[in-house]
């Protein structure tokens, strides 16, 4: 996200608070401190004037969230009640739609798939933020870290009924589609 703010002429952060802002996952939570890169930093000390909801494919998620992000579970645990979990799968989705659900506590005022950044320009522009639309972007996936892929009916298969019910309800949400 930060790249594409660049792109529109806003100095963002990632995970570092820069001139217009800041692009955090842990800002989800109100009143967490970024705990690396810059621990001063903490959601509640700011009233931002638009917050921009980022979401991204969530069966990606799912997977990048058990795989690669077991060294947050700690923090996120603060938040989302794990105890019910039967397994990483379960843990993974409850955390994903979790934390989205502290995003949206925060009444974003516009929510963006990453996977059409695009729509950010539009919204942008639409909004008076910017005097020209902008369609030169780059596309390189930033932040990654390489894991295994997980199938959708993998999830599915995976998870309780209820999670299930929760999931598909998540990818629902936020305009993404599979065979249920």
């Amino acid at each position: 996200m930060t790249v594409l703010m660049q792109a529109a002429g806003y100095t963002v952060g990632h995970e570092v608070m820069k001139e217009d802002g800041i692009s955090s996952w842990v800002f989800a939570a109100p009143n967490e401190y970024q705990w690396w890169i810059d621990t001063t930093l903490r959601r509640s000390d700011y009233d931002f004037e638009k917050i921009i909801c980022v979401v991204r494919d969530p069966v990606q998620t799912v997977a990048s969230t058990m795989y690669t992000e077991v060294m947050s579970l700690p923090l996120r645990a603060q938040y989302i009640d794990f105890r019910k979990c039967k397994n990483p799968i379960e843990q993974s989705v409850l955390s994903v739609v979790g934390w989205y659900m502290l995003v949206l506590k925060q009444n974003p005022d516009v929510i963006i798939q990453l996977e059409n950044p695009e729509r950010i320009f539009h919204w942008l522009y639409e909004q008076g933020y910017t005097d020209t639309k902008v369609t030169e972007y780059s596309t390189q996936k930033y932040n990654t870290r390489s894991h295994p892929d997980i199938s959708y009916e993998q999830i599915a298969n995976s998870i309780s009924r209820d999670m299930k019910i929760l999931f598909d309800s998540h990818i629902r949400r936020f305009g993404y589609q599979y065979a249920t």
